[in-house]
């Protein structure tokens, strides 16, 4: 009777084991963690569960990280795809309209250098100005800005020597070795200020006789007056001056469109990083599902070789 009793208590535990043990339970193996806990001095540890928390549970800061160096990889990392081409696809357009806008400001900065090279001359400024000082008292030699030129000799003087009271007299202002220092402030300088009007060649028409002489010389640059603010200021303009700051203008717009690429890519990479975080966070609470399982403890020092019921909740 006693023997019976034993084989269908060991064939109980055989069945109940294979039901809630799970697929890793092998009935004939001796798996110490399965030991129950008042016959063992050390606790039980559920490999499974570990190796499976490991596998599944992933970092917000690993992925803001990789986000805040790669945009999209954070996502890329939490397993948001979509998401992650997304920010990849703004990256790689920002970067391409940075290099687009410039190149196209580098091509208008070559070409308003150009049409200011053909159209304004020093000789010019110190020729013309005379006349137009008397009717704006701005367009002269010695103003508020300067030229930086170098003389025929080498020295590198300011623009206000030319004027008759400073020149050295065994030099002509008219010289065409006296030139000007072509850096990005006579550019501005020439094109902004009306202190420098008259060096642009369309000032004047000049009437020629049949001897080639100048006989008489026609206007043609207008004014008109702008209000600054605190005052009004008359601006004295020539069709060459008014295209060069068009055209001025125009490079100017490139280059702060290349700054607002260059912006909305710092900005991507943030708003990936904090975006990466914030998804990575969310899908690790979607993958903690809560599971339970019940299955027996085999315990080789029990007599009917059970240590007890395991009950375990996970999520």
């Amino acid at each position: 009777m006693k023997t019976k009793q034993s084989l269908l208590l060991i064939l109980t535990f055989f069945i109940t084991s294979q039901l809630f043990g799970g697929s890793g339970m092998d009935f004939g193996t001796y798996r110490p963690e399965f030991h129950g806990h008042l016959l063992l001095s050390r606790a039980v540890v559920d490999t499974d569960t570990v190796e499976v928390e490991k596998e599944f549970y992933k970092y917000p800061a690993r992925s803001l990280i990789m986000s805040l160096v790669i945009p999209g990889a954070g996502q890329w990392y939490a397993g948001s795809k979509m998401k992650a081409l997304m920010f990849v696809a703004f990256e790689a357009g920002s970067w391409a309209a940075w290099y687009h806008m410039k190149q196209q400001g580098e091509q208008l900065r070559v070409d308003f250098e150009r049409f200011a090279d053909d159209h304004w001359s020093l000789q010019n400024w110190v020729r013309y100005c005379g006349y137009l000082t008397d009717l704006y008292g701005d367009v002269k030699i010695i103003g508020t800005h300067h030229l930086m030129i170098i003389l025929p000799n080498g020295s590198i003087v300011p623009s206000d020597t030319l004027a008759s009271d400073f020149f050295p007299y065994d030099l002509d202002p008219l010289d065409p070795a006296i030139v000007s220092i072509m850096d990005s402030e006579y550019y501005e300088n020439i094109g902004k200020y009306d202190q420098f009007v008259a060096g642009w060649d369309d000032v004047f028409e000049f009437v020629y006789d049949t001897t080639g002489a100048i006989v008489d010389t026609i206007p043609l640059w207008w004014d008109y007056e702008k209000d600054v603010g605190d005052s009004i200021e008359t601006i004295v303009m020539t069709k060459h001056r008014e295209k060069y700051l068009d055209m001025r203008e125009d490079h100017n717009i490139a280059l702060r469109w290349a700054g607002y690429a260059v912006s909305a890519i710092m900005f991507n990479h943030v708003i990936s990083a904090l975006e990466a975080a914030w998804e990575t966070k969310k899908q690790s609470h979607k993958q903690k599902k809560v599971e339970t399982s019940l299955g027996l403890l085999y315990s080789p020092y029990n007599r009917f070789g059970i240590g007890g019921i395991k009950l375990s909740l996970s999520w």
